[in-house]
């Protein structure tokens, strides 16, 4: 069984100062929320460039290794796995960041 209340007038009865002092509060904390939404763009972009700039780096970085290594011959497997292991990492990290759209 469900009793249903129906309060039609509700009355809060605070000190104006009170109320002063709280819608103060909360309009200091919708500031402080609006500011933090207004620096994410930032930050997100701060962060993309630092990925990007990672996954340059390691880019050159196997691409050099590997040029050593093919003038030195043949791989031993453990160091063919490492270098797999490693390419797979860096795919890993480049799906992060999504490739743009080609333009047509």
């Amino acid at each position: 069984m469900t009793t249903k209340i129906n309060i039609k007038n509700l009355h809060f009865h605070m000190p104006s100062d009170e109320v002063v002092k709280a819608l103060e509060r909360h309009d200091s904390l919708l500031g402080k929320i609006m500011t933090g939404i207004n620096d994410l763009p930032n930050e997100f972009r701060a962060m993309k460039e630092q990925m990007n700039k990672v996954i340059g780096e390691v880019t050159a970085k196997v691409a050099s290794l590997e040029a050593a290594l093919q003038q030195q011959g043949e791989l031993s497997p453990e160091a063919q796995a490492e270098l797999d292991a490693l390419k797979a990492a860096l795919q890993m990290a480049d799906d992060l960041n999504p490739d743009a759209p080609a333009v047509v």
